[in-house]
């Protein structure tokens, strides 16, 4: 969705993610954290996908069959422009948590990244324009998956979103 000031230009985009519950029953206790950083180059192997700036933790509430967005990803148009141009690597990623309704259940976690691989269009208000998505190799996990997969991150890496 485009963010615009009062003489319609376009500032900024604001990306949303679905999170979808394909079960057959409501979450309960359910957060979830949501990042984006633009880069030169891709996101390194072993990247440990941290909580980057000052976004907060986010509770919603999920019942069965249903989807919500996740929390709002405000990227200036600056970045999305340099994306477009295939100057710049866009990647959004997160986590959510929750409990089954269930009790003595242990809880659940699963975690996304994309990246953003083309936007097609006129970045203008009222223009349309297409936004592709692409999984990310790594940060696509559930549960014991995410497990697994954080034993393979390397911690020592310098974070190259740091600077956001």
């Amino acid at each position: 969705m485009a963010v615009q000031d009062i003489s319609n230009n376009v500032l900024a985009l604001d990306f949303f993610l679905p999170w979808e519950n394909s079960g057959t029953t409501p979450t309960k206790n359910m957060i979830q954290h949501a990042n984006w950083c633009v880069l030169y180059d891709a996101l390194p192997k072993g990247y440990w996908f941290p909580d980057l700036g000052k976004g907060e933790n986010t509770p919603l509430v999920l019942g069965p069959k249903a989807q919500v967005n996740s929390s709002s990803l405000i990227v200036d148009i600056a970045h999305v422009r340099a994306v477009q141009a295939h100057q710049m690597h866009l990647f959004l990623w997160g986590w959510a948590t929750y409990d089954d309704i269930f009790p003595a259940t242990d809880p659940h976690r699963t975690e996304f990244c994309y990246e953003v691989t083309d936007i097609s269009g006129t970045l203008t208000v009222n223009n349309p324009y297409r936004v592709t998505l692409t999984l990310c190799d790594e940060h696509n996990c559930a549960d014991a998956e995410c497990v697994k997969q954080h034993a393979s991150y390397n911690y020592s890496l310098k974070d190259p979103c740091a600077f956001k």
